[in-house]
């Protein structure tokens, strides 16, 4: 395929847990198709407490093993753009772009996977066991470190593979915080599945969650979508080079310039689904009521007064009476519950975080694009209106493309 005067973008297929793609085959499949493609988009699902000893190989060597693609093509100027999850650390002040303090090494953490697996394995301890404990084990080193999950944990090690391992190709880092609906294209409202604070809206939405641990003044820092894309086609459009030493990092998000308060999402979650509720299977409309939010001691306080301590006794009875019916129920209700506490314990990084990330070189970058430019290729986020974006846009989107595409 000859080459057009145009850069050819290529969009890799997500992979899914259950198909996983060795490093030696994903870089043949890039090697045939290196003289062709300017910029490589990959993408991951994965779970936030993915089982340590897989998630860990997979995140940060993908990276490593992508930039070996653009040594083999013929010209020396190509650029590997590689776009990594937002960083939600458990800070209250500005997070710095180049603030790699609190990352290890992967040796390190490869090393203590080992040891723990053996350790299990020698006390012969069941899958089951080995998996919770694996589990466990990511969350405490993550959080150990600042991090809030796995997933997060084993993406900044990636970038740490990218920038010892990139030679004198030039790359790129992008940070995208929470990925939102888009603002303008291809049209306001698409998103690709449900994610991060969606999964809040939707739950409540549907009359699942009422009550959370959260502060309303809590920072949430999101970005629409196409955003995302034009920041990362930005640094291609202005020829923006660094140093060979310095590794330009991006963050793209709103907290610096826009940002959104939780207090927001809540009042608009609720005016949206006051006007247009959602239907339950047997017809009838699901009435949201105003959510209640808690400090995080009181929280769990309240879920086992309110709601545990009633299970407890609905179990009581229907084991008393050998009601099956209410057995049924006290399983129904009880999921309910559990799926709560999970999102609940899930989310607390991100109801209470009041940090601020810096986009000095974000907006550096913005700054030298022409006019032109930065109309075809928005990417500020002080041109959102949040009221009007999660109301009109972004809630309709989640639920049209998100929830029902």
């Amino acid at each position: 395929m000859k080459k057009s005067s145009q850069q050819c973008v290529l969009s890799l297929p997500a992979v899914r847990p259950c198909r996983v793609i060795s490093p030696v085959t994903l870089l043949g499949s890039l090697l045939t198709l290196a003289g062709d493609v300017d910029s490589f988009r990959s993408k991951t699902f994965t779970s936030h407490r993915l089982l340590t000893g897989k998630q860990l190989p997979f995140s940060p060597l993908c990276g490593s093993e992508l930039l070996r693609a653009p040594r083999h093509t013929s010209e020396d100027r190509a650029t590997s753009h590689l776009c990594h999850k937002g960083k939600e650390r458990n800070y209250n002040r500005k997070i710095l772009e180049h603030d790699e303090s609190l990352i290890p090494k992967i040796e390190t953490e490869n090393e203590l996977i080992k040891r723990k697996l053996k350790k299990l394995e020698d006390t012969s301890a069941p899958n089951n066991m080995i998996k919770v404990c694996m589990k466990e084990l990511g969350m405490k080193r993550a959080n150990k470190f600042g991090w809030p999950n796995v997933y997060s944990f084993t993406k900044a090690m990636g970038e740490l593979q990218i920038a010892k391992l990139r030679g004198s190709l030039p790359v790129i880092i992008l940070r995208p915080t929470i990925i939102l609906s888009t603002c303008k294209e291809p049209f306001p409202g698409w998103i690709e599945g449900i994610r991060t604070m969606d999964k809040l809206i939707m739950s409540y939405g549907n009359g699942e969650i009422v009550s959370l641990p959260a502060c309303l003044d809590a920072a949430v820092d999101a970005i629409p979508g196409d955003m995302v894309v034009n920041a990362m086609l930005a640094p291609m459009v202005t020829n923006y080079s660094h140093p060979n030493s310095l590794l330009p990092i991006y963050h793209v998000g709103s907290s610096s310039k826009n940002t959104l308060r939780f207090r927001l999402i809540s009042e608009t979650s609720y005016k949206y689904f006051s006007m247009h509720p959602f239907t339950r299977k047997d017809g009838k409309l699901i009435t949201v009521r105003k959510p209640i939010f808690f400090s995080k001691m009181f929280f769990y306080s309240y879920m086992v007064l309110r709601y545990k301590s009633p299970l407890q006794v609905l179990l009581v009875v229907a084991t008393l009476l050998n009601s099956q019916i209410l057995k049924n129920q006290y399983i129904k209700h009880n999921q309910t519950y559990n799926h709560v506490m999970l999102m609940a314990k899930a989310y607390m990084p991100y109801t209470f975080m009041f940090g601020r990330f810096d986009d000095t070189n974000t907006e550096i970058l913005r700054m030298r694009m022409n006019n032109e430019d930065k109309a075809m290729f928005s990417f500020d986020p002080k041109c959102i209106n949040w009221d009007q974006f999660l109301m009109d846009i972004h809630i309709p989107g989640v639920i049209k493309y998100g929830l029902n595409g």
